[in-house]
């Protein structure tokens, strides 16, 4: 397989795909809307996931078949300014709802409290379509991204939505650094930090 960057007329369809993916994520399926509004908001939320905060950087990864993506954004660029936080309102007023905007972004400042200040490339998601997991999509989905970090010898972060996918990370380098609880009642997602290497000192990790 091989894994490249994403162009811009292959967003939609990886979109699609990450919301596929996510539909039964515990955190995303907990933050944003349920019932009938399920799907859009997963796709609104997505949407500037993907087109404003990683493909701009140049950060979207696909194998050709766009069978899965993952989504990174380059050091220093993961926290929003005040001005772009603004601009996304309305796309997170449809996705989380509006009654629950306040309450959710509450719930979610442990992750932002978590996240280390060391310059570091942020794994913001990776998927894989439903229907061709288990093939190892996911391990090569994640190495070009952390190849570049061995090359310049940077850190990289993640947050894992499930004590299941921890091993999978693992296997890659990353470890956990502790669990984040979104709210009193959400579920948990454990904080996962690679340390920067150089060049033949352990490659990927994989």
């Amino acid at each position: 397989m091989t894994v490249r960057h994403a162009r811009q007329d292959e967003l939609l369809a990886l979109r699609k795909v990450l919301v596929r993916a996510f539909l039964d994520d515990p955190p995303m399926s907990w933050i944003l809307r349920g019932g009938e509004a399920k799907e859009r908001a997963f796709d609104t939320f997505f949407q500037v996931a993907v087109e404003r905060l990683t493909f701009p950087f140049g950060e979207v990864y696909c194998d050709d078949q766009l069978r899965g993506v993952s989504l990174w954004t380059p050091p220093g660029k993961w926290r929003l300014r005040w001005y772009q936080q603004v601009r996304d309102l309305p796309s997170w007023g449809r996705a989380i709802g509006w009654t629950r905007l306040a309450f959710i972004a509450r719930a979610t400042a442990a992750l932002t409290a978590a996240h280390p200040p060391t310059p570091h490339y942020y794994l913001l998601a990776i998927a894989v379509d439903p229907q061709h997991r288990g093939q190892g999509l996911a391990r090569q989905l994640i190495e070009p991204a952390l190849a570049r970090c061995d090359a310049e010898h940077l850190p990289a972060y993640l947050e894992a939505s499930r004590a299941a996918l921890v091993p999978l990370y693992e296997r890659h380098g990353f470890r956990v650094q502790q669990e984040v609880r979104l709210g009193d009642d959400g579920p948990p997602m454990f904080a996962m930090w690679r340390a920067a290497r150089a060049l033949g000192t352990g490659g990927t990790g994989v």
